[in-house]
């Protein structure tokens, strides 16, 4: 019993009885002040107390969960040398809810601040009792920095009053910043970064649609996607406009850009307790896909259809008698290395009247304008291939093929390109560390919904084509 005891004492004065504690829980109290000033001293020592309560519960429940995690990078704090299950310490956690409920219980409206402490603290034991990858831990750190202003909102008179929502966002926000700053986890994520590629990596490549090699400066990008180092140039061809990346990266260099095994499970990956989640983003998206081909592709009686995709088969290699009454190439042409034989190759496999459907993304987009070098259709250096629909029509009648229908939308949500613009435009290159934005995004995705609705036929994003072979 006594070594118990003192285990504890020399948690609380390692991870408790330390300046940030105390700290942390007078800055949420000075959000709420600003917003919804005490009535008094008995007021404000009642709000601070709850507030340095709430803090060293969730602070103790963090350094719990997170033992086996922090074993290999702080393997002298009293927690990761304890062995065993804790007893004493989740002992400690689960008491300190009881005068967590009887300061909630002092407060007006104590019935829903007391429902909203046990969903907060349902939700973290969701969250602590699931295991994720590097990723999936970056992604419920953002998640868990929520506790922060649910704080402050549980402590404040008027919760919904909208100062105190702002006052709440704006804690969300700061402590994302420090958290920026000072956590290692999107730094594992980079740990295995490669080198910057160097000048014996890269090729000289002409126009994909004319050959001319006669070319403009167009745009120079980063990786911003995976944060990996070095910079890459587009250029725009001077006789057709085409914009493609030149020098290139050896294809052999350029396959280490792709997380192929992350292709090959078809965008499946491991997010923790966010996987059900991010599942269910991607399967809406399979299924708009679908619906598009359903709506303006005369698909009902096709018995043959060819997805083509980057972790497939190449299209040489599908027999040459085989053909196909529908051709799908999502987020596909912009990244061949020649998208012109690519073309050339699905034409030859369409059956008469057979389509070919193409998603790009496209320069006449707005986000293009509105974000260039940080544009999330860049994605240097995997797409090697810039199109607008000028240049996208061009290579497609070079290829022997008519456009049937163009969509100046695609598939891709395209507050999706809104989002990532902004973010590779504030991370500049720590795109890893972009997955905290997760409620960002999930929030800003429900208010950009309604402008999406009304935006009509703007091109926002990517770009749909369907065509077929000339003169069929």
């Amino acid at each position: 019993m006594g070594s118990v005891w003192m285990e504890l004492v020399a948690y609380a004065r390692e991870r408790i009885a330390v300046p940030r504690v105390p700290a942390l829980a007078v800055f949420l109290a000075a959000a709420g002040f600003l917003v919804q000033p005490p009535l008094g001293a008995a007021d404000a020592a009642l709000r601070v107390g709850l507030l340095v309560l709430l803090v060293v519960q969730f602070r103790l429940w963090a350094d719990i969960a997170d033992r086996d995690y922090e074993r290999a990078r702080h393997p002298g704090r009293v927690l990761t040398r304890h062995r065993g299950r804790a007893g004493a310490f989740l002992f400690v956690l689960a008491v300190l809810t009881a005068p967590i409920v009887t300061l909630l219980s002092a407060l007006d409206d104590s019935a829903r601040r007391i429902v909203a402490y046990g969903v907060l603290a349902l939700a973290f034991a969701v969250v602590y009792g699931s295991r994720a990858s590097s990723h999936g831990r970056v992604m419920r750190k953002a998640w868990l920095l929520l506790q922060y202003p649910a704080f402050v909102l549980l402590a404040v008179p008027q919760p919904a009053t909208p100062h105190a929502l702002v006052a709440a966002a704006v804690v969300y926000l700061l402590a994302m910043l420090r958290d920026w700053a000072t956590s290692t986890d999107a730094a594992d994520l980079r740990s295995d970064a490669m080198r910057a590629p160097v000048p014996e990596m890269f090729e000289e490549v002409g126009c994909y649609t004319c050959g001319s090699r006669d070319a403009l400066p167009f745009a120079v990008a980063e990786d911003d996607l995976t944060g990996r180092p070095g910079r890459f140039t587009y250029v725009a061809c001077r006789n057709c406009r085409l914009a493609f990346l030149a020098p290139r990266l050896r294809r052999d260099h350029a396959e280490a850009f792709y997380d192929l095994e992350y292709a090959r499970r078809r965008g499946r990956a491991d997010w923790g307790w966010l996987t059900p989640l991010y599942e269910s983003l991607r399967e809406r998206h399979e299924r708009a896909k679908r619906a598009f081909i359903a709506r303006h592709v005369a698909s009902a009686g096709a018995t043959a259809e060819l997805d083509v995709r980057i972790d497939n088969a190449p299209l040489g290699e599908v027999a040459t008698d085989a053909r196909f009454d529908v051709i799908t190439m999502w987020d596909f042409l912009q990244r061949q290395y020649d998208p012109l034989r690519s073309l050339t190759l699905a034409r030859d496999l369409l059956a008469p009247g057979g389509r070919l459907v193409i998603e790009t993304p496209t320069l006449d987009s707005r986000t293009w304008r509105l974000f260039r070098e940080r544009w999330p259709g860049l994605q240097a250096p995997r797409h090697t291939v810039l199109f607008s629909r000028l240049t996208l029509e061009m290579m497609l009648e070079a290829a022997g093929l008519e456009v049937e229908s163009h969509h100046p939308f695609g598939t891709l949500p395209p507050y999706l390109y809104v989002f990532a613009g902004a973010a590779f435009k504030l991370l500049k290159g720590h795109v890893p560390e972009g997955a905290r934005l997760a409620p960002l995004f999930q929030l800003g995705r429900a208010l950009f919904a309604p402008f999406a609705a009304g935006a009509g036929p703007v091109p926002l994003a990517t770009q749909i084509v369907v065509c077929r072979v000339r003169g069929r």
